[in-house]
């Protein structure tokens, strides 16, 4: 072979090269199962950029696959751009942590009130903005096998549903919110005590009471609820937002203002 035609067959397959197209990402797809009520998949989480996700209850000593996309505005999650990390196999009674870059294990305990056999899988999303998707496959416990069908677009604005919290697993719909509440609340100015929430949810639709007052303009957004409350005695009203951090337990954040300004949280929920 002489040199010019060495050059040419160089220079082919760079022009091959440039003109083929780069798999930065995965062209395989997750699995991502039934959809909830609001459209989207139970198990399919979305987190702005800097926020973590509640907790996935996955079997321990099953290898799992975590699954990341970044988010477009617009853009549904199944044509994303998917990205497979993985297998990983989770010890029971362990909490993990998906950070866009790697795992890391031991965070703190994870509770065992469902079942010692159980670890939890966190969500972070450091580096990706606007989101980014996350899943995690096989699907956690209760989300059911192969699915997906209508809903792949995210409701109308660019923001999916499940923004900022999610990854309950089982069935993603009303049953998982509505019920009796009991935790101990903590403020701002040093109070605290037991509270008592009485939820009802039915599609985006949130109802009931918070220590005897009434929830108004309560709606669901994927994994997380927010509402109103106004206390007619010390003429005070609430901004308040609750997300599930586990099956049967969940955590609420509150912002008063009115006669005092102050701030609350409860994050030791229990269903009755």
């Amino acid at each position: 072979m002489n040199r010019r035609h060495s050059l040419l067959v160089v220079l082919m397959v760079t022009i091959a090269a440039w003109c083929s197209p780069m798999v930065a990402f995965s062209q395989e797809l997750p699995t991502f199962g039934p959809l909830d009520p609001g459209g989207m998949p139970c198990g399919l989480i979305w987190l702005r950029l800097g926020s973590e996700s509640a907790g996935h209850l996955l079997v321990s000593g099953r290898p799992y696959f975590v699954w990341i996309a970044p988010y477009k505005v617009g853009q549904a999650y199944r044509p994303a751009s998917w990205r497979k990390f993985g297998p990983w196999t989770f010890a029971a009674g362990r909490r993990y942590t998906f950070n866009d870059t790697g795992m890391a294990d031991n965070i703190g305990p994870t509770s065992t009130d469902i079942s010692p056999a159980l670890a939890s899988l966190h969500f972070k999303n450091w580096s990706t903005d606007p989101g980014a998707w996350f899943i995690v496959n096989p699907l956690p416990p209760g989300c059911g096998g192969s699915g997906g069908g209508p809903g792949d677009t995210p409701p109308p604005g660019g923001t999916p549903a499940g923004t900022g919290a999610g990854g309950v697993p089982g069935n993603a719909g009303a049953n998982i919110f509505s019920g009796l509440w009991t935790g101990t609340f903590h403020n701002s100015l040093g109070g605290s005590g037991t509270t008592t929430l009485n939820l009802s949810v039915d599609g985006d639709k949130v109802t009931g009471t918070l220590d005897g007052d009434s929830i108004t303009n309560g709606r669901r957004d994927g994994q997380t609820l927010r509402w109103n409350l106004y206390d007619p005695v010390n003429k005070n009203t609430y901004s308040v937002e609750f997300q599930l951090t586990g099956e049967g337990t969940g955590k609420l954040t509150y912002q008063v203002t009115g006669s005092k300004s102050y701030t609350g949280y409860v994050n030791d929920y229990k269903r009755k």
